[in-house]
Parts: C-alpha cells; sequence; structure tokens
C-alpha cells in the first residue's frame, strides 16, 4: 500500500432513478421466492460536457413452480444514463458508483412486474499538489437561477355539497384554487388550502343565482429529491366536473377532478466571471439575456355593480363582457391588479325597441405573493369566465362578473458572461440551468373583414374586436400564430331598431427568430385595434383590424460559465492510498476444432461486483476469455468462454468503491495431447483505492 496523492472534491451528488421490467417466468410460477439485483457493469464517458454512464443490472428471480419445485431465473438488463456535471475543472476525474435496490413486485400469470431503485454516488475530484497555483484576479457578477429539481403530476378529486332549496336547474360550476399554500419537506410537498367552487343556478322565480361552496384541497407528493430549502410552484387543471341532484331534495353532490402539478424549484445564486484579461490565456464569452420565472398563479374574484340604463329596460337580449385596460402594480408583497370590464347589453326598452349600451365596470383586487425579488416584473392575464345578470326592470340591471387572474412573475438579467478560458489550469467551471431569451419581436397583421347584414344599415352605434383561442405552434427557427377574431357589430336600420351581428374571423401568421430552434418556446401577447369602418352597401358593412403581436422566444439551455479560479483554502480535501491484489485463475476451455497452434489469446473483465459478508470484502467477476488458433486442417478458429472469479479484499478500511479497476491477463497458455482442450493460467489484478485521511493542500 503506498500514498500516492491528495486530492480535491469538487462536487459530489447522489441521483435517484426509477426503472421498470417486465420478465416472464417458465414454467408458470405459483409465487416468488428472493429477488437479487446487482449491479455487475458500469461504463461511463464525458460526452461535449455531459456524462454518460452505461450499466448492466443483473436480475436474479428464485420462484416456485405449481409442484414447489425451486427455479433460478437471471437475465441483464444494459440502461444508459446521461447526467450533466455541476463543475467542470482541467484534469478532472469522474468516480461513479451505482447501486440497485427492488421497490415492489407484481406477478401475474407468468409475466412478473418490477420497479427498482438505482442510485447513482457520483462525485469529481482532482488532484492537488503541495503548492497552490497563482491566483487570477478576474471580475464577477451574482447570477440567480432556478433549477428545476423534480416535477410530479398527481391526479385527485374533491367532493362536497352544495345546498339550495330553491334551486330548479344548474347553469354552470366554475372551480378554481383559493389560498392553496405548498411546504417542503424532505421527499415530499405537502399542498394545503382549498378549491372554491362558484355555482350559478336558476332560482324558483326563473332568475339567475349565484352560491358558493368550498371543498378542501390536501394533499402530500411525493417527491423523491425535494428538500425544505427549495421552493414549490403549485398549478391546478380541472378536467372534470360534475354537479348531480342527491337523495335529499334541494341538495346537489359537486365532485370535482383534477390534476395537481407540483414543480420543485432550487434558487442558485453564484457569481460569474464577467471580464479576464490577461497575457497568455484565450477567453470565450457569450452575450446572455436571460429571463428567469420565480413564481407563477392565478386567482379569481367575483365583482357586481347595479348600472342606470336609459331608456329604461324591460327584457334583457344578451349581454358579452371582456375585461380591458388591465394594468398592475407590486405594493409590498401584494400583487394589485387594476382593470376595467367592458360590458355590450342587447335588451328592449318598454316599447319593444332592441337598444345597445356599453357600460363599465372598475375593478380592483389584492393578491398575497410573500416575499418578492428585487427587480422582479409580472405578466397578468384576466378573462370572465362567467357573467351573471338579473331581469332587467325599469332603469337598472345588476351584473355580476367572475374574473380569472393568472400572473407570472419573472428576472431578466442581461449579462456579458465568460464561458471559457484557456489553459484551464486552475480555473472552475460550473453548470447553469437558464432560460435564454433569444428575440422579442413585435409584429402586425392588418384584417380586412366584409360583413353582410340582413337588414340595410343606417349607421353604425358600435364595433368591438378581441382576440380569442390563441395557438402558437413552433416549426424550426419559425414559428406559426393562429387564432380568431372574434367580432361584435351594432347598427341601426332604416327604422331606427337597433341590430348586432356577430362574427369570427380567423387569422394566421408566421414569425420568425433568428436563432430559434425546434425546442424554443414562443409567448405571445396580442392586441385588437380598430382602425376604420365603412358602409359598403345597403347590406354590406367593411371593417379594418389592425393586429398587433409581442413575441417572445426563450430556450431553456444547460451553460457552463466560468465561476472564478480554484481556492484551495475553501476546498475539501482527502488522501488516497492504492492498494492492488492479485488472483491467478485455472481454467480449461474446450476447442471446437483440434488445435496445433495458438495464435492469440484475449482477456476482458467481463463482470465485476463486490461482496460483503461477515468476514469483510469481496471482489467477485467473470472474465471473457478469447482464443485464436490454428486448427489441424490448416484452418483459424476463434473460441469463446467465461470463467468466474472471487477473491478476499479485506475489511475495516474506507473503500471507495466508485474507483475499482479490474484487469486480467494470460500468464500461461498450454494444449493438450490431441489438442481439443486449451488449459490456461491468468492473471486477475485488482486495485482498489482507500480514503485514509481527510487532508488540506
Amino acid at each position: 500500500m503506498e500514498n500516492f496523492r491528495v486530492e480535491e472534491i469538487v462536487w459530489g451528488k447522489v441521483y435517484s432513478k426509477d426503472v421498470h421490467f417486465d420478465i416472464k417466468l417458465k414454467p408458470l410460477p405459483a409465487g416468488i421466492d428472493d429477488i437479487v439485483t446487482k449491479v455487475v457493469s458500469i461504463r461511463k464517458n464525458i460526452n461535449e460536457n455531459a456524462l454518460v454512464i452505461w450499466i448492466t443490472l443483473q436480475i436474479d428471480i428464485y420462484f416456485l413452480d405449481k409442484k414447489g419445485a425451486l427455479h433460478c431465473f437471471s437475465e441483464e438488463k444494459p440502461l444508459r444514463y446521461v447526467f450533466f456535471p455541476e463543475k467542470i475543472i482541467e484534469n478532472m476525474e469522474i468516480c461513479v458508483a451505482c447501486s440497485a435496490k427492488p421497490k415492489e413486485s407484481y406477478l401475474s400469470g407468468e409475466t412478473l412486474s418490477m420497479a427498482f431503485l438505482l442510485q447513482f454516488n457520483i462525485k469529481a475530484v482532482v488532484e492537488r499538489s503541495d503548492v497552490a497555483p497563482e491566483m487570477l484576479n478576474v471580475m464577477t457578477e451574482k447570477i440567480v437561477t432556478f433549477r428545476t429539481v423534480e416535477e410530479q403530476v398527481k391526479p385527485g378529486i374533491a367532493r362536497g355539497f352544495f345546498e339550495c332549496p330553491g334551486c330548479t336547474a344548474i347553469i354552470a360550476v366554475k372551480p378554481y384554487i383559493a389560498g392553496v399554500q405548498a411546504r417542503i419537506l424532505k421527499g415530499m410537498v405537502v399542498v394545503e388550502g382549498q378549491i372554491a367552487v362558484d355555482i350559478f343556478y336558476q332560482g324558483s322565480s326563473g332568475v339567475e343565482r349565484h352560491g358558493q361552496i368550498e371543498l378542501p384541497l390536501e394533499d402530500v407528493v411525493a417527491c423523491s429529491e425535494a428538500l425544505p430549502e427549495q421552493q414549490a410552484r403549485l398549478s391546478v387543471f380541472f378536467h372534470d366536473v360534475y354537479c348531480r341532484p342527491s337523495r335529499k331534495s334541494g341538495c346537489y353532490d359537486v365532485i370535482i377532478g383534477f390534476e395537481l402539478k407540483v414543480k420543485v424549484v432550487e434558487r442558485v445564486e453564484n457569481r460569474v466571471v464577467t471580464d479576464f484579461d490577461r497575457e497568455g490565456f484565450k477567453v470565450v464569452k457569450e452575450d446572455l439575456l436571460l429571463k428567469q420565472v420565480i413564481d407563477e398563479g392565478q386567482f379569481s374574484f367575483l365583482r357586481q355593480q347595479n348600472f342606470k340604463i336609459s331608456p329604461p329596460a324591460g327584457k334583457k337580449i344578451d349581454l358579452y363582457g371582456r375585461v380591458q385596460k388591465l394594468c398592475w402594480e407590486v405594493d409590498g408583497e401584494s400583487l394589485v391588479v387594476n382593470g376595467t370590464i367592458g360590458f355590450e347589453l342587447f335588451y328592449l326598452d318598454e316599447s319593444f325597441r332592441e337598444i345597445y349600451n356599453f357600460l363599465e365596470m372598475e375593478f380592483s383586487e389584492n393578491h398575497s405573493l410573500g416575499k418578492v425579488e428585487s427587480g422582479t416584473e409580472f405578466d397578468v392575464q384576466a378573462k370572465i369566465l362567467h357573467l351573471i345578470t338579473a331581469e332587467c326592470s325599469g332603469e337598472g340591471v345588476l351584473i355580476e362578473a367572475l374574473v380569472e387572474i393568472k400572473y407570472t412573475g419573472f428576472v431578466r438579467q442581461h449579462t456579458l458572461a465568460v464561458t471559457d478560458i484557456t489553459p484551464r489550469e486552475g480555473i472552475e467551471r460550473q453548470l447553469f440551468q437558464v432560460d435564454k431569451i433569444l428575440e422579442t419581436r413585435t409584429f402586425d397583421l392588418v384584417e380586412n373583414i366584409e360583413i353582410p347584414l340582413e337588414y340595410p344599415a343606417l349607421y353604425i352605434e358600435d364595433i368591438k374586436g378581441e382576440i380569442q383561442n390563441l395557438d402558437v405552434t413552433v416549426l424550426d427557427h419559425r414559428f406559426l400564430i393562429c387564432g380568431e377574431l372574434d367580432i361584435h357589430m351594432y347598427y341601426a336600420d332604416p327604422g331606427g331598431i337597433v341590430r348586432c351581428v356577430k362574427t369570427v374571423s380567423p387569422f394566421g401568421v408566421l414569425g420568425e427568430i433568428s436563432g430559434g430552434t425546434k425546442d424554443m418556446q414562443v409567448r405571445v401577447l396580442s392586441r385588437a385595434e380598430r382602425v376604420s369602418e365603412k358602409i359598403s352597401g345597403p347590406s354590406l358593412v367593411e371593417i379594418m383590424f389592425n393586429l398587433n403581436f409581442n413575441a417572445e422566444a426563450t430556450r431553456q439551455e444547460d451553460l457552463y460559465l466560468v465561476t472564478g479560479t480554484s481556492d484551495r483554502s475553501s476546498g475539501v480535501y482527502q488522501r488516497v492510498s492504492t492498494d492492488e491484489k492479485v488472483m491467478e485463475i485455472s481454467h480449461i476451455m474446450p476447442l471446437s476444432s483440434p488445435a496445433i497452434f495458438i495464435k492469440e489469446v484475449n482477456i476482458n473483465v467481463e463482470k465485476s461486483w463486490l461482496e460483503e459478508d461477515s468476514s469483510g470484502l469481496w471482489a467477485a467477476g467473470s472474465i471473457r476469455i478469447n482464443a485464436i488458433y490454428t486448427g489441424r486442417d490448416n484452418l483459424v478458429y476463434q473460441a469463446f468462454d467465461e470463467s468466474t472469479f472471487r477473491f478476499y479484499i479485506g475489511a475495516g478500511r474506507n473503500l471507495d468503491e466508485s474507483r475499482m479497476e479490474f484487469t486480467a491477463k494470460p500468464r500461461k497458455i498450454l494444449l493438450n495431447a490431441g489438442g481439443e482442450m486449451m488449459e490456461g493460467e491468468y492473471e486477475v489484478r485488482i486495485k482498489a483505492c482507500y480514503i485514509e485521511v481527510k487532508a488540506t493542500p
């Protein structure tokens, strides 16, 4: 044994992966006695800053047949995984250890379904000398990113009761989340809150009414990599809503089916190098415009207002509303959203004439955000989920609107970061997961629309247009925006009667992003503005709309940025020693054709693993023998065979299982008298590394 070097542990992490297999067993199994798994082969390679790991998982299944006889079935499963090292330093060595544990199994007929948990213990070390390198002066800037740790989607059902004796029919049921909080514990996320359900129904008088119930939302979502210092982002998608009469009169069963999506993110704050100027070094820089989403959510509220209308109303014909003039600001830890809802009210007056009125309702709503990062910007979108109005009577009409607000909080940062410095001695690079802004574009589309009229138009009372069902499809560096322009036009006929015409005009526009790719995300904000209108004939109106689109393209990238130079004083070090053991194996290998001469014998360690018992550690595995020889007929043949080995390593020492090296070579090769057998003596050499003590540079 020899102490041969001091190493610095650059980084280390344990990754967990779930894997599932279905295996058919023969003869037909009656029960499973035991399942034994082990990783028998590990290979690794660094490919363009990505760590690619290949493992071979051996599964031994012991089962009983119908007669009670014990059988053993063995199968090997090759697997491949890709990881991204957190830091990269010149001459860094990656050490990988992998273990497999059965989680659950289920036997159905001859098929055994199994789930396993693979744990990869990966660390990076670099050899350090006793002389610290010269510290290099660099300029740095703080950068904050949010790395997605884990995402989980869990289905759920919420049940409740809505009691209303005067209800004759259910018109609409609108659920939304209210006051939901997430607390992160180790390995899990605890979700607590309520689902608010607004129920619109027809009362006994025939007038539409509103009621609300709250259903508890309490769940625990398993997230294996979650830690208390991380953050959780929640979103709920409602897919099934049922409200049906129960056995009790005037009572309704409310059933809400939903999917709860939990995203665990980790806030990463570090300093990156922005400038480095020294003779003899080549510096590579990249101009980065980053957009980091730090918060997102939604909330809903109900607003009502009594409007005075003229001339007095007799009966409502139609009501339509849209949110306009939306603005917002952050006040302390609250998001304050202000806006105006515009209502298009179409009704009959007391003389049964059709009348159009445009009404406006202002609103202001506060939503608690908690602590807000400095420099946070918000994107806010609003839409009306439902409108309700009592029957128009006299000079007043009462309108209620259920409004949903969706918001996204983000931070933009522009920096010129150094991505590489060569030579790399003493230079540290760290992996960042960022949302990179590729480009922001604004463009317009002019739409000329012709609307045929049922009655001749004397004059146009009002025209409202709104973009709906907006959809963005990324093609390559191009993207396609599709949607519909919903137009409501109110006009008067020669008799002075106000008429209403509604039409939907589909549109599509193609945009492109410089340097864009198919995996980018494009977010589009749209606005419709009426430019002009003209009565072209007795029954035709031409309207011109300008559609404005603000598109922002982002792409999630894994970037290695230079974070500084090595600082020996803050590193974690270990003193490593090595020990080599040699074992001799004798193996007799049958040949398919009698040989007169052995030309070449190649030996490879095919499988290797560690076993532990009360005496200590044992190294086990198998070697693959490849023999090329000349037969008695002067033809060249090739033969293969395997031989197993197992020998004692020791006990009571801190073995580094991630750096076990197995090599094999032939020592003596003989042919028997007839040439049908090849007798060989082989040497298997194992190099084991031991962590002796924690060291300082």
